[in-house]
């Protein structure tokens, strides 16, 4: 059997459909974002460095090990 129109169950209360408000206050110029820098990756020596400046009796071969 066919459904009609009427045959299908409605929604008692609907949401008031809204309008977009518009922006409260446009900027007075356009802001221009800069690219975002991609960071540098760290080389084996600075990384294997810059763990001795903190921790002078860190594993090196460990740590090479872990970067590579």
């Amino acid at each position: 059997m066919a459904r009609t129109r009427s045959d299908l169950p409605r929604m008692q209360k609907q949401a008031p459909i809204r309008a977009p408000r518009p922006p409260a206050v446009a900027p007075a110029t356009p802001i221009i974002e800069k690219p975002a820098r991609k960071p540098q990756m760290m080389r084996q020596y600075d990384l294997i460095e810059r763990v001795r400046r903190y921790n002078p009796d860190t594993n090196e071969a460990l740590l090479n090990r872990a970067y590579v």
